[in-house]
């Protein structure tokens, strides 16, 4: 299908910095995927969020929330690739944290729903593409479930942002090994928050207290893997 295609070469040109050719791509989709032609909305929703991804790595947040929106909204609210891009877009534009919320619960019920079932996925790339998917949808409920605390400190009850810190870091370290990158970062995330806790609350909790919103990390992308906000999206 010559959308696919497109959609494919745009997202790795978009990887590779190339992004007047992605953009030519990605017009010629949106043009061939007006029609309503069967298969055209999976494609459609794949050009909008890849769109959506250019208009990150350009750090045009506002305009590639739209675009990771109308994505969600054409039938990626199941696609859990979509979500956490538009995710981590949230967090860029320090925004609307009960929204973050939502996406990155329904990505870590449907992550973990998928490894349930399917103990023994195959290929071993999805399977590990999988098991990264849930470790960054745990990471990314924790940052924004801390600033949704640091907006509402009273309003959030159970969902505490350091134990979803810990449900992270549990899986990034049975699932990727402690010395892992990622479960590094996490860990040093995880510290970070505790200690703002301790720092601002006067009656210190490491499960319950709320604590500042958390600043981005300016050395790293929020979705700790540059590379994986960048890519033709999995069928809905």
């Amino acid at each position: 299908d010559l959308a696919a295609r497109l959609n494919a070469c745009a997202a790795k040109c978009i990887q590779a910095g190339d992004y007047d050719s992605a953009t030519w791509m990605l017009e010629t989709v949106d043009l061939y995927t007006k029609s309503p032609m069967e298969g055209h909305a999976v494609q459609r929703a794949t050009m909008l969020n890849n769109f959506g991804c250019l208009e990150q790595k350009r750090g045009r947040f506002p305009e590639a929330y739209r675009y990771m929106r109308e994505a969600i909204g054409l039938g990626c609210q199941s696609n859990p690739a979509v979500l956490l891009n538009a995710v981590a877009v949230l967090e860029k534009l320090d925004t609307h944290p009960e929204v973050a919320v939502g996406y990155a619960r329904v990505c870590v019920r449907i992550l973990e729903e998928k490894l349930q079932q399917s103990p023994g996925l195959s290929p071993r790339e999805e399977r590990e593409r999988t098991v990264y998917l849930l470790v960054l949808s745990r990471f990314h409920l924790a940052r924004a479930l801390a600033r949704s605390e640091a907006l509402h400190p009273r309003g959030h009850g159970g969902r505490c942002a350091y134990l979803e810190y810990q449900r992270a870091l549990g899986v990034a370290t049975s699932q990727l090994g402690p010395d892992h990158p990622t479960t590094r970062k996490i860990q040093r995330q995880m510290q970070t928050h505790h200690q703002t806790q301790l720092n601002c609350s006067p009656t210190p909790s490491p499960t319950c207290s709320p604590g500042p919103k958390p600043k981005p990390d300016a050395k790293a992308d929020p979705s700790i893997d540059p590379n994986l906000n960048a890519y033709p999206t999995p069928d809905p």
